[in-house]
Order: C-alpha cells, then structure tokens, then sequence
C-alpha cells in the first residue's frame, strides 16, 4: 500500500517523551472513548499505533486489522504536519500540563471505563489534587434556582471543612455555585471541560477558571487544545466527572436534564450518588424526585449525608462477619495466611504500591459484583416464569 510517512513523536517540536507526543496526537485525530483506539493502544503502545497508521500492519501479530482501518480512515487525513504542530504549540501557549497512564498523578479510577478510558489529560493547575481520597462531585442544573444555589453553597462550604476537594464542571448554575463557594470557603476545587482548555467553555468564566486555578485548583479536559466542546464531548465529560469522582451529589435537575445522564453513568460505574430534593412546586427538581424514587439515589438533605456516602463506595457482602470485597487490609491478611505462597511471591506482592494493588482488587471485586447482580437477575427471571407457569397450569 502507498502511505505519507507518520509524523515521528521523537521528532517533533517540544517533544521529550516520545510516548506521551503520540498520546496527544492520537488524542487529536480520534475522538476520546474511541475503543478502537483504547484496544490497540493496549496491545502496540501509542507509538507504534501512530506509526501503524501509516504503514503496512500485514506482518504485524495480534493486530486488529478492521479496527486499525477505522481508525486511519479517521486519523490520517487530520495527521498532518501542520494540525500537529499547532496542537503541541497550543499546549505550551497555554501552559497546559500533559497527564498519561504512566505519570504518578494519573486518576487510576478511570482505568474503569476499559478501553474507552482517557488515553491523555490535559491540566492547568495542580495535577495533584487527581490523587486526593475525596474528590466529591456537585452537579445540577445550569438554570439553578435560589433554592438550588443556597443548597449548593452549604453543602460544598461543609465539605471543604470536612477536607473533600469540590470536582465540577465548570457551566453555569449549580457547578458554578460551588467552584465559588469551595474558593470562597478556602478550598480546592476542579473544573472538568468539555473542549480544550486553550479556550475554556463557556467564555463567561474565564475569570472564574482563573480564580480556580491562582487558589491551587485544577482544570482539566480530556479533549487537547483547539477543540471546541460538542455534543459528544459533553457527554464524555460528564463520564469522566462520574468516574473521576469517588461519589456524586446531584442538587437540581428537571425531568430532562442532562445531569440524569451523568446519573446513568453513575449507577453504570458504581460511584454513589446522593441527591437533593426540592419543593415538590418546583420543576426544576422533578428529575432529582425521580431519581430518589425510582433509582434508589441516597437522599441527601446536608454535608453530613455527602460524608456518608463516602462509606458506600465498597462493595460488600451480605454476611457481616466477611469483610468489603475490596477491603485491602483483608487481601493483605490473606497473603500472609495463603500456604500456596512462597517467601518470595509475598515480598513481591507487598513491594507493590497501595495504589497498584487497590486498583486491581477494585476491578476484581467489580467483577464478582456483576456476577452476583447477574444471579439476581436469574432469580427474578425464574421467579416470573414459574408463576407464569403456575396461572397457565391453574387457568
């Protein structure tokens, strides 16, 4: 096949990690969530994807052909000289932070959405509010009431107070209201964007972005620099604020707003969601009532009912005396009664990181969980066909 060379991460300006250039140029030819590109990256690395783009894969093992083939239909045209050069010149223009999988900072708890997870970041602000216990996340309505905004602001000043870092998405209404009341009670406080944060959206906060970032917060952004927010884009971060989050307040929300999406994702990855009620007069609370109704959402009244959900975010069984499946004092415990360990495998397993092991022990303890619900499932499916049998049988 006749290809144009790939653009050489070594060779471009501003590059001195190879790997993390490809990241970003990857970044900005394909959309975020792409699994075609999480499951090659997976399997060649960034650098070796970026140049398969290019050339003849045909001698390459364990390669996907029909999805590289997506991708390059994609990818090639928009990997130009010119488009790369300008994303990586936008990035040092806006003294943007580059975040990959490899950096210490990196939020493994979105390692959870599997190839559709973030390949990049990008940060202005301190990265290392990424690593914080207690990333809350507050979200609701950008057309707050009074009531809303009042609600907003106690909560957040009583979390700041317990020590949690205030995550929301920097719009208008809800978000807004807390970002400033985690800076005005002294707190940190992290704006997840849509677009690149080259530009920030929307252009009505630019004060306020600059203001999060001068008191030791954080933007961040799964899209580079140069990409305006889009549909598409909206919906991917308010993925990544329910995964980034270890758990979720929604304080207004009418039938049809967008925050009962990041609702879903919620109850999709498992983080906990508490939600505020309003008046029952109030439309603008009417997806907050259904979410508590039908949805099992944790009713949320003041920061003490926030702090608790913070104690929900283990899976756990059903027998009291058997600890939280992803209980990492227990696993460890287990290494040292295990008879089928050697000396040596227990020295290895205990020289891992706390982060490393939690991380895996989650994934694994998420799996047992599906399984279990999975039964459930099962239960309640032979349940209905057994009394659907016993009417048939009786009629």
């Amino acid at each position: 096949m006749t290809t144009t060379p790939a653009p050489d991460p070594a060779s471009i300006p501003f590059s001195v990690d190879p790997e993390r250039t490809a990241r970003i140029l990857l970044a900005a030819a394909i959309e975020p969530g792409n699994i075609d590109l999480g499951r090659l990256i997976r399997t060649h690395g960034a650098i070796t994807l970026l140049r398969l783009l290019f050339t003849d894969a045909a001698s390459l093992p364990h390669t996907d052909f029909a999805a590289l083939t997506r991708l390059r239909d994609r990818a090639v045209p928009l990997l130009t000289t010119e488009h790369t050069t300008g994303i990586l010149q936008a990035i040092r223009d806006a003294d943007l932070t580059v975040i990959t999988p490899s950096d210490h900072c990196w939020p493994h708890q979105v390692n959870d959405l599997g190839d559709a997870a973030p390949i990049v970041l990008f940060a202005r602000g301190d990265r290392e509010l990424l690593t914080e216990p207690g990333l809350t996340g507050i979200c609701g309505a950008r057309a707050a009431t009074g009531y809303g905004a009042y609600v907003a602001t106690e909560l957040t000043e009583g979390l700041v107070a317990h020590g949690d870092v205030i995550v929301a998405s920097g719009s208008y209404g809800i978000a807004a209201d807390a970002h400033r009341a985690a800076l005005t009670a002294g707190g940190k406080t992290i704006a997840v964007l849509a677009g690149g944060l080259d530009r920030p959206y929307p252009s009505g906060h630019h004060d306020l972005f600059d203001r999060i970032v001068r008191a030791g917060g954080l933007l961040l952004s799964e899209a580079p620099p140069t990409l305006a927010p889009t549909r598409w884009r909206f919906q991917r971060r308010s993925r990544l604020l329910a995964v980034l989050t270890h758990h979720i307040v929604i304080v207004e929300a009418g039938a049809r707003s967008g925050t009962l999406r990041l609702a879903e994702y919620a109850a999709e990855l498992g983080t906990p969601l508490g939600v505020v009620p309003g008046p029952v007069t109030s439309a603008a609370s009417t997806g907050c009532h259904m979410l508590i109704r039908d949805h099992g959402a944790t009713l949320v009244t003041g920061p003490a009912d926030v702090i608790a959900l913070e104690h929900t975010n283990t899976v756990t069984s059903e027998r009291s005396d058997y600890p939280a499946l992803n209980s990492l004092t227990a696993l460890k415990a287990d290494w040292e009664d295990d008879p089928h360990l050697t000396p040596a495998q227990r020295r290895t397993l205990h020289a891992l990181s706390d982060e490393e092991t939690q991380d895996a022990l989650t994934q694994a303890a998420r799996t047992v969980q599906d399984t279990f619900y999975s039964l459930f499932d099962t239960v309640r499916s032979d349940t209905t066909q057994t009394l659907l049998t016993r009417h048939s049988a009786d009629t």
